[in-house]
């Protein structure tokens, strides 16, 4: 990895971080959203994807920051949700243009909510909230 592709990548996890100091405000309490650093992959595509604002506001975790937000917009949701997520990790599936990757939704044992999308250009593989959002509520 050059010097270039790593930069990129730090820019990338600073404005994941920057995003959990939102977290308890816009939700009431504590929920570590994190995204999983080492599944993104040196490919400028989709590295593109993860720098471009308005994909990462659609699509990355300030998207699902707003699902949560919907979610637990009620006392029945919120109660519902803390009771089985503890934290979110948002996982990359992408390689390339060419390995888009997959998506998928799985709440884990220990309350992890790992969320698997293959972020790159236009594909089939990103989560759109209406979507996301029901698959959550159907594992609560």
């Amino acid at each position: 990895m050059g010097l270039a592709e790593r930069r990129r990548i730090a820019t990338i996890k600073q404005n994941a971080e920057a995003l959990q100091a939102q977290v308890k405000d816009a939700l009431g309490f504590n929920l570590p959203i994190t995204l999983d650093m080492s599944s993104i992959p040196e490919n400028n595509d989709v590295l593109y994807f993860y720098e471009s604002q308005a994909n990462y506001d659609a699509f990355n975790l300030p998207m699902i920051l707003r699902v949560v937000k919907e979610i637990c917009k009620d006392d029945i949701g919120r109660e519902a949700f803390k009771a089985k997520v503890q934290n979110i990790e948002l996982i990359n599936t992408s390689k390339s243009n060419d390995e888009i990757g997959t998506k998928s939704v799985e709440l884990q044992p220990d309350g992890k909510l790992a969320i698997k999308s293959g972020y790159n250009q236009y594909d089939p593989q990103l989560w759109g909230e209406e979507d996301l959002r029901t698959e959550v509520e159907n594992m609560l």
